[in-house]
């Protein structure tokens, strides 16, 4: 078969796709059932170009809405270690994990999931901890990237970024902010979620977290019990915040996004980290 004749073929498949939703499906299916070496190298292609991809974090000035669940993975022991040996829930966990979303869509689009810009994760520890994981990033045998790149030398922002997170006051629980995909998972440089030690234990109704998006801060405060429309908080949640712009979602929110507007700023990534490099 001629170059010509497939490209018609393709274009002749695109029509088709264009003009019923439905028949996308149906033809992604048949790809998959009668070509399937070109279906994998179609996907393989693009979860290629989603690795290459850099992830930006949206500047706080294009921010208008955030929420930030905190989850305590021992609430089945009231706080206790878990034990490995007894296999008890939460044992392979570290206790204190914070998961923001963010938006930047206008006060019109119905806050969903499906409408956040961007969904980051933070694994909170004391310093021990942090300097035990960074050490284990450090070492290029046990990392392929992460904080250190493919070449296995250190890169200088990176550097200064491991440095911060260690250095950080032991008072507080921190960790970097990281996006988790069918891709892999990566940490962004500048990203830190910080809550104050007593406050993890305690949940206090003044309780803050921070979340550093590089030199610039959102600071959740007005924690509830409960999600919008008083829908419980599942799992280990314990709080959970959300803060909109004076103009967006009053009905959701639970306190004001004060923010200075600020030049827009992109945060870079480091490499892709696969499942096996992430330690927690």
């Amino acid at each position: 078969m001629e170059t010509n004749d497939i490209i018609e073929i393709m274009r002749l498949i695109d029509e088709d796709a264009k003009s019923d939703p439905a028949m996308l499906g149906r033809l992604i299916a048949m790809t998959k059932m009668h070509a399937p070496v070109y279906h994998a190298a179609l996907v393989g292609h693009d979860e290629e170009l989603r690795r290459q991809q850099p992830m930006t974090v949206p500047s706080l000035a294009s921010i208008t809405c955030a929420q930030l669940t905190l989850y305590d993975n021992w609430r089945a022991t009231d706080g206790r270690k878990p034990s490995r040996k007894r296999s008890e829930a939460g044992a392979r966990q570290q206790r204190f994990k914070a998961q923001m979303d963010i938006w930047t869509t206008g006060p019109e689009t119905k806050i969903s999931t499906k409408s956040a810009a961007l969904r980051l994760n933070f694994v909170l520890m004391d310093q021990a901890e942090r300097r035990a994981k960074i050490a284990e990033y450090s070492n290029p045998s046990k990392s392929s990237s992460g904080f250190v790149p493919q070449n296995g030398k250190r890169d200088p922002e990176w550097n200064d970024f491991a440095d911060m997170l260690t250095g950080l006051d032991d008072a507080a629980l921190c960790g970097p902010g990281f996006v988790k995909s069918s891709a892999g998972t990566n940490f962004l440089l500048g990203c830190v979620g910080m809550i104050r030690r007593d406050d993890a234990h305690a949940l206090p109704d003044d309780m803050q977290i921070v979340v550093r998006l590089g030199s610039e801060d959102i600071i959740f405060r007005n924690f509830d019990t409960a999600y919008a429309g008083r829908v419980p908080l599942a799992g280990n949640a314990v709080r959970s915040s959300r803060l909109a712009l004076s103009t967006h979602h009053p009905a959701w929110r639970t306190g004001i996004l004060y923010r200075e507007v600020s030049e827009e700023t992109a945060t870079e990534v480091v490499p892709i980290i696969t499942d096996a490099d992430v330690p927690y």
